[in-house]
């Protein structure tokens, strides 16, 4: 599954809305396919992906959230 969206809560009722997705469906309505990758190839791939985009705080906390 893969959240493809989200929008925060009109309402004081604290409820965001999610939009979910299978990945298959998500990739393929994207133009990608997917791959099988070990964890630890994906782990580097993540790692390497998230050193591009992110600052030095941010990419610590997504390392730790995600175990990489």
């Amino acid at each position: 599954m893969v959240i493809t969206g989200a929008k925060e809560n009109d309402t004081n009722s604290g409820w965001s809305s999610m939009c979910y997705e299978l990945s298959e469906q998500w990739l393929n309505s994207n133009g990608k396919s997917g791959q099988a990758l070990s964890m630890e190839e994906a782990k580097d791939i993540m790692r390497e992906e998230l050193t591009k985009t992110c600052s030095s705080p941010a990419y610590k906390y997504f390392a730790k959230k995600l175990g990489i």
